[in-house]
């Protein structure tokens, strides 16, 4: 199981660009690890603590390695993964936009001017379809990306 993911490691570690992991890919993956539990708790081997640990530090390592080159702007082309990576590309360069003032005023306790997209319970109370109200800027930029605000953004700098 864990040679598995040792090779993905490997290609991980080796490749500029996430590397291409298909739901195949991912589904072979994992129907090996599902055995290896299943026959490890039964047979309840001390060895299987040991290899399970090891399994979950890869998997913890390739994924860091994979969000990490997202960041740098490396994005596969075709993956299990793309969309989130995409995702949380987008979601990090919008929150560094908004905080240094580059798309988003913001006041001093750093919230931003928001309408609400949809109706959601923040804080306490219930923010209804298009109200305006101000929300801290990363859980903002996080909110939007749900579709539940839209922030309304400025040109700072021309």
């Amino acid at each position: 199981m864990s040679e598995e993911l040792r090779i993905m490691l490997s290609r991980e570690l080796r490749e500029e660009k996430p590397q291409e992991i298909t739901y195949n890919n991912l589904v072979n993956t994992l129907v090996s690890f599902r055995e290896f539990i299943l026959k490890c708790l039964a047979e309840r081997k001390e060895t299987c603590s040991i290899v399970l640990d090891e399994s979950l530090s890869i998997i913890r390592d390739i994924g860091l390695l994979r969000v990490k080159k997202a960041l740098e702007g490396k994005e596969p082309e075709l993956s299990f993964d793309k969309s989130f990576l995409h995702a949380l590309n987008n979601i990090v360069k919008e929150y560094y936009n908004i905080a240094l003032g580059v798309k988003a005023p913001y006041d001093e306790y750093n919230r931003v001017l928001v309408k609400v997209l949809k109706e959601f319970e923040y804080n306490g109370r219930i923010l209804r379809r298009n109200n305006i109200t101000l929300i801290e800027a990363f859980r903002a930029v996080l909110l939007e990306s749900l579709g539940f605000v839209k922030i309304y953004r400025i040109k700072v700098f021309k």
